[in-house]
């Protein structure tokens, strides 16, 4: 039973959900897990995106159990079919050498819930990457930040599509994972500090040779991540809701 809850005070029942992470969702979060019991998260799906011009909330969504996105471990588990990757038509590219670096930034909010300000971490990682590469960086901000300030010692590529920053891009440098999946379906190497993907886009990995997955564990990594988003109808239908319910008594 989901019940509404327009006042918080403290955990009731067994489960937080909510959408997005604003207001007081860090608190709630921060609650219910140190009182032992869950949270549910859900936001913008990682691909499978609403058409242009339509309802927000169509398109997929992704979820997480007990934090901001699923860990590498829940999504690289056992038992993962390809039916869920394989509606998506989606067909990812080969590894290919390019040359610029293309930093991704985030939004004050998404800074916020990382416990940073705004622009801090962008900052800090140009600065890291120049010290170790001459290659151009292109650093384009999340593009609901209007006046998001340019970062010292890298291109701004707030103009450009995130399909252009790819064409060429030698290596992705994000956060989280958004941008990294994006990067590896193009055939673009990444770099992580949170997501998903932090095994097959490791912080701290080669800048010159970044490691890129084989074919094979790409796509059980696709696979797995599928199976943690979700569409209106199929929430509407409880089929989400059953694959959640599984993996909290399971593994959580």
């Amino acid at each position: 039973m989901i019940s509404p809850t327009p006042i918080y005070n403290r955990p009731i029942g067994d489960v937080a959900l909510f959408y997005a992470f604003k207001g007081r969702c860090k608190e709630i979060m921060a609650d219910y897990l140190k009182a032992g019991k869950h949270v549910i998260y859900i936001d913008r799906g990682y691909f499978g995106h609403r058409p242009p011009g339509t309802d927000h909330y169509n398109g997929y969504h992704r979820f997480a159990i007990n934090g901001l996105h699923p860990t590498p471990d829940d999504v690289m588990r056992e038992g993962h079919k390809v039916d869920r990757w394989k509606h998506h038509r989606i067909d990812p590219q080969k590894h290919y050498k390019g040359s610029h670096i293309l930093l991704a930034g985030m939004s004050p909010n998404q800074a916020r819930k990382a416990g940073l300000k705004a622009n801090e971490w962008e900052i800090r990682t140009a600065k890291e990457l120049r010290r170790v590469t001459k290659r151009t960086i292109l650093c384009k901000p999340k593009p609901s930040w209007d006046d998001a300030p340019s970062v010292p010692g890298c291109v701004d590529a707030r103009e450009k599509t995130l399909g252009q920053c790819l064409w060429g891009c030698h290596l992705t440098v994000s956060h989280h994972s958004n941008v990294a999946i994006d990067g590896l379906i193009a055939g673009v190497p990444g770099m992580v500090t949170d997501g998903p993907c932090q095994n097959i886009c490791p912080e701290g990995g080669l800048i010159e040779k970044p490691f890129f997955p084989s074919k094979t564990f790409l796509a059980q990594f696709l696979s797995g991540l599928s199976y943690w988003q979700w569409n209106r109808d199929e929430m509407a239908n409880g089929s989400a809701w059953e694959f959640l319910r599984e993996r909290l008594l399971s593994t959580h």
